[in-house]
Parts: C-alpha cells; structure tokens; sequence
C-alpha cells in the first residue's frame, strides 16, 4: 500500500532539498533527527528537531526547507503511524 511508498519517498525528497541548501550541503559534523508528520494529500503539516540545538542557524536552515518542502507524491493512510523519524546528516 501506500505506507511503504511515503517511508520510501520522504527521505529522498529531503536529501534532494538539503542538498539545495548551500548552508546545509557545506555544513561539517552536523546531525539531527526530525520527527515529520505528512497528510492524507502528501503535504508536510508538522516538523519537529529532536534534541538539543548544537547549531543554531543550521536548525533555522533545516526547519525552512522543511517548511518549504513540496507535498510528496504518495499522502500518509489514515493508519499510519506518525511521525515519520528521519535522521539528517550534513558532512563535508
């Protein structure tokens, strides 16, 4: 069903995203985990930084690619569990 597809999606969508991202793409030893919550129509509604802020203007530089990410192709089932766990990491 469609729960595999968004698993299967989402990480790649970001990666695509971040990397567009010059602060990101350049940033060195930098990693979080997100909590992403998608929509029955593949839109992201809610997004969470887990954790302490070890770099502040590089969680200001993920949350608005974040926000600014295109809904994914596949929308979250009803029943599936949320949220998406993803962990970002930005190495040069």
């Amino acid at each position: 069903g469609g729960r595999g597809k968004v698993l299967k999606n989402a990480p790649w969508v970001l990666a695509n995203a971040i990397l567009r991202d010059e602060k990101l793409r350049k940033a060195q030893d930098y990693q979080r985990v997100i909590s992403v919550w998608v929509s029955a129509s593949g839109a992201v509604t809610r997004v969470e930084l887990v954790g302490a802020a070890q770099y502040p203007e590089l969680d200001e530089a993920l949350r608005n690619v974040l926000r600014g990410l295109p809904a994914l192709r596949e929308g979250a089932p009803g029943d599936m569990p949320q949220p998406i766990r993803l962990r970002v990491s930005a190495r040069s």
